[in-house]
């Protein structure tokens, strides 16, 4: 894996107990890492995997937007996720 995406890894991890949005994913993962990749750039790199699945588009608030918005709820593939926050993984 290029290291470029190494965060990939911690995001497997991070969904291995509930499905998360993209801003959430970003924020954790600006906590751990010096050069996190923004909501967007989540977005556009776990479509492009087959290890992860878009779930649903959920509308979060923003300070700096007037309206809410619709951003990915990501999971892994080989889970079930519950359909309503937190998000937790069906057993």
């Amino acid at each position: 894996m290029s290291r470029k995406n190494s965060w990939i890894k911690i995001v497997n991890n991070m969904l291995a107990e509930r499905a998360m949005t993209s801003r959430e994913i970003f924020e954790i993962l600006n906590q751990r890492q010096r050069y996190a990749p923004h909501p967007r750039k989540v977005t556009l790199v776990l479509r492009g995997n087959p290890d992860f699945r878009e779930i649903d588009k959920v509308s979060i608030n923003s300070l700096a937007k007037a309206d809410s918005h619709q951003v990915s709820l990501w999971g892994r593939e080989d889970r079930e996720y519950e359909l309503s926050h937190p998000y937790r993984v069906r057993f």
